[in-house]
């Protein structure tokens, strides 16, 4: 992933196929932060941190970043 960045297909199949999910604290914002790894497009293994934030009882933000 050095190398090549990272492109919206690795997110997509990292959500789609994670196979690690678990809870990691807050993030700065105060908002409930989730590891999520799998394999990216390219099958390279990967770990996004996921933030939720809601806003209204439907709406529901997700933050991806790398720390």
């Amino acid at each position: 992933m050095d190398q090549r960045g990272m492109v919206w297909p690795d997110v997509l199949a990292v959500l789609e196929q994670a196979r690690v999910l678990r809870p990691d604290g807050y993030d700065e914002a105060g908002r409930d932060k989730w590891l999520v790894g799998g394999p990216a497009a390219d099958g390279l293994d990967i770990e996004l941190v996921c933030a939720l934030d809601h806003h209204e009882p439907t709406t529901v933000f997700i933050t991806l970043y790398w720390e």
